[in-house]
């Protein structure tokens, strides 16, 4: 970007420019590509790595674009995360940049309660609260004006994903509503939605919102890695690759586990022969919330410590630079596999990672994954999905259909929206 452009696109986020992108003094190239379409009007889908500026490239610009300083009370931005952490990971970081524009901001998880007295400028959720939102206070969402996916290839091809298309279908009949009353602008909701590399990118947005924008954004980190052979139910290898800490220089560990009785019994075996003290975190889904983002603060903050983790701590939660990320079996999607490796020096250009596999399929499968190409990782997939299928762990076997279940749920969700609790045929067919 020269310093023109530079100096023009700063121009268009006279609100947003200091409480973003200032203190950095330029845009990443994410976000020099994605700014200029949604500051235009267009819905778009950003491709771009991790740790590229993804989340302040989709919000700058919205929230420049539809809520400016004579703005009519409601809600105007929804941004759908994948994990209550990560919604309130953002809470945290947002809440400093929003407040010097005179921005406001909600959070409605399963770990809080939202009872707001006037609604926020931008409310950040997850599908299954947002589901929530919608069946007790619909009328919410009649004034909003954009709406936010993030990593939305990990919605993509499951149950979640299902909900998530029928919860956006919901949200615009209720503004279509509410426009056709004269209660809310009758202009379309404009789109974005943040995701990694995708090999059928257009296919997949279309099944969300179109028409839509493709804004890919290259630039991949070296990654370092090394797979190394371990004992099923034995956490000898990854304590002796433990001390050799201090002679490789490095300080933190984040170690991901497929399970949470994994999680547990490594971090209970690492505790007693520990080369960062107390500093040993263990994570995942069923902790306390406030604990849980103690962990996450006090792991953040650390200067040498290690966590072991579920999938919990995949996304974009701020824990700080890490040295090294450890995988203790490969994980359920190709998807996890690029989210956890992501983890890793996010500040840098290289990730290292260590990959212990305890059997040779979990050999192969590790193989697989490191040496596929983007383009290539449909076909890893595959052969997880394959091992997910024969029972031999990870992940639900994704597929395309629309789910039965999640279509039964929505239904009884659609009854309790109603007013009359009820839903005619014709309702239930658009």
């Amino acid at each position: 970007m020269t310093h023109a452009e530079l100096l023009a696109l700063k121009a268009r986020l006279p609100r947003t420019w200091p409480a973003f992108f200032e203190r950095y003094g330029s845009f990443s190239a994410t976000q020099a590509a994605a700014i200029p379409a949604l500051l235009g009007g267009a819905n778009v889908l950003l491709c771009a790595p991790t740790a590229s500026g993804k989340t302040a490239a989709a919000l700058a610009p919205l929230l420049e674009r539809h809520c400016p300083p004579d703005r009519a009370p409601g809600l105007r931005i929804l941004y759908i995360t994948p994990t209550r952490a990560l919604a309130n990971d953002l809470a945290a970081r947002l809440a400093g940049p929003l407040d010097a524009p005179g921005l406001t901001l909600g959070v409605k998880t399963g770990d809080n309660t939202f009872r707001p007295r006037r609604a926020p400028d931008l409310l950040l959720t997850t599908p299954e609260s947002a589901d929530s939102l919608l069946s007790t206070n619909a009328r919410l969402f009649a004034t909003l004006h954009a709406l936010i996916i993030d990593e939305l290839h990990l919605f993509d091809g499951t149950p979640r994903g299902d909900q998530l298309r029928v919860i956006l279908n919901r949200v615009r009949r209720i503004r279509a509503y509410a426009a056709a009353r004269g209660e809310a602008p009758a202009a379309a909701l404009q789109y974005a939605a943040l995701s990694a590399t995708m090999a059928a990118a257009e296919a997949t947005v279309g099944g969300y919102f179109w028409p839509a924008q493709i804004v890919r954004v290259s630039g991949q980190r070296v990654i370092t890695a090394e797979q190394i052979a371990s004992t099923p139910g034995s956490s000898a290898e990854i304590l002796e690759y433990l001390a050799s800490f201090r002679a490789r220089g490095w300080r933190k560990a984040l170690v991901f586990c497929n399970s949470r009785a994994e999680v547990e019994a490594y971090a209970a075996a690492t505790r007693p022969a520990s080369p960062f003290g107390s500093a040993v975190y263990a994570h995942y889904s069923n902790i306390d919330p406030r604990r849980r983002r103690e962990i996450e603060q006090q792991f953040g903050l650390a200067d040498a410590a290690i966590c072991f983790a579920s999938s919990t701590l995949e996304l974009g939660i701020d824990i700080g630079d890490i040295d090294v990320v450890m995988l203790i079996g490969p994980p359920g999607s190709s998807a996890s596999f690029l989210q956890r490796i992501g983890r890793g020096n996010r500040r840098g250009s290289a990730t290292r990672v260590a990959c212990f596999h305890r059997t040779p399929l979990e050999r192969l499968l590790f193989a697989a994954l490191l040496h596929s190409q983007p383009s290539d990782l449909p076909q890893a997939e595959a052969a997880i999905r394959a091992r997910s299928e024969t029972g031999a762990g990870g992940e639900t076997a994704r597929t395309s259909t629309f789910r039965p279940a999640v279509a039964v749920q929505q239904l009884f969700s659609l009854i309790k929206q109603s007013p009359t609790a009820a839903l005619r045929l014709a309702e239930l067919a658009e």
